[in-house]
């Protein structure tokens, strides 16, 4: 029978926070991502938002994805989802795709959203 030794305890126990962290990230993102789950979505973005700034998951998307997927359910009060992207990818990234892309979107509803996005990017760090 073995017997577990601290070290093995203490590579479990950080393994088992690893995930956990990894899958913060899949969970709170369904919050603005995922149409059904849109009942209260103020209250339930703005938690996901602040859990996602605070534990800060790596983001398992690339740039594009994320912030392409981002603005469609997107309640733009909620100013910690850009600010995770900011920590994640570089404000400066993060504001330089959002500048790119506003430019050649053609619809007015997703560039407001878009145009809010980077206002609070511009925020980020002050």
């Amino acid at each position: 029978m073995a017997i577990a030794t601290l070290d093995s305890l203490s590579s479990w126990r950080f393994s088992a926070e690893s995930l956990i962290i990894q899958k913060c990230f899949l969970v709170c993102s369904r919050f603005f991502y995922d149409p059904s789950l849109q009942e209260n979505f103020f209250a339930r973005q703005e938690l996901a938002g602040k859990i996602l700034y605070r534990v800060m998951p790596k983001c398992p998307l690339n740039i594009d994805g994320a912030l392409y997927a981002t603005p469609g359910l997107l309640e733009v009060s909620v100013k910690e989802l850009p600010w995770y992207f900011c920590a994640n990818f570089g404000k400066d990234q993060v504001r330089d795709f959002i500048t790119d892309l506003i430019s050649e979107l053609g619809n007015e509803k997703l560039t407001e959203k878009y145009k809010t996005m980077l206002f609070w990017v511009k925020m980020y760090g002050e």
